[in-house]
């Protein structure tokens, strides 16, 4: 895949008519489809007080569908960012000790970032993240159903350095949460984004970590993986 857009990018920057967008340079919007490639998914859950937390995901989920969708426009120094994720597991499987078990996992992940580039290729970016997420899991006696929507505030950085005229290195981490919604929330990526005239290709990887711990409820899960898309230039 890496040869084909690397071939693609040779091409694009040897043809003449490989001219930005016709958006001013000042000015320019983006609309990118992302999906996830073979994501892993760690998930521990706990409902009732005093409970001890529980591997839901017992090192192994049925991956039914993870797909983002992401609007970027950027003026000047001054970048809008908004992206929805999605991710829907199931999974029926017998343990080891043959006790049956049934994990069925959503979860919907709406992000809008504002940010300002403070220095070449540098941007700083706050917004807020807001969760939507159902849990059901049941392995014998134990069963946890819970229903979340938490909202965190986002502070982080954005790093995009062009590597040449159809590469752009695009690294970025951030940490939200502070007890308002997660106790903590995070989220890191590195992606290698190759622009032609009017649509660009990303490859990269992607993390995502929250975590929420109360007196009845505790929910910590971590989703990563490669990453891979269209971008369509505007």
């Amino acid at each position: 895949m890496l040869a084909l857009l690397s071939g693609a990018a040779r091409a694009e920057d040897a043809s003449p008519s490989a001219t930005p967008s016709t958006c001013p340079e000042s000015c320019e919007a983006r609309f990118a489809p992302i999906f996830f490639w073979a994501p892993i998914n760690t998930t521990s859950a706990a409902e009732g007080e005093g409970t001890p937390p529980t591997d839901v995901t017992d090192g192994a989920t049925g991956l039914n569908g993870a797909l983002g969708l992401r609007f970027e426009m950027e003026t000047g120094r001054t970048i809008v960012s908004i992206e929805e994720l999605y991710l829907s597991i199931s999974r029926d499987s017998t343990s080891p000790s043959g006790i049956p078990t049934s994990l069925s996992f959503k979860m919907s992940l709406f992000e809008a970032y504002g940010g300002y580039r403070v220095v070449d290729s540098l941007s700083v970016i706050g917004g807020i993240r807001f969760f939507v997420g159902r849990l059901e899991y049941t392995a014998s006696t134990l069963s946890i159903d819970q229903d979340s929507s938490l909202l965190d505030p986002v502070v982080g950085l954005w790093y995009r350095p062009r590597l040449s005229r159809g590469w752009r290195a695009e690294l970025g981490a951030d940490v939200g949460g502070f007890d308002v919604g997660f106790d903590i929330s995070s989220s890191a990526s590195a992606v290698f984004s190759w622009r032609g005239k009017r649509i660009g290709w990303d490859v990269g990887y992607r993390a995502l970590y929250m975590k929420k711990s109360g007196s009845t409820e505790f929910l910590e899960t971590t989703f990563y993986g490669p990453v891979f898309g269209f971008e369509v230039y505007f």
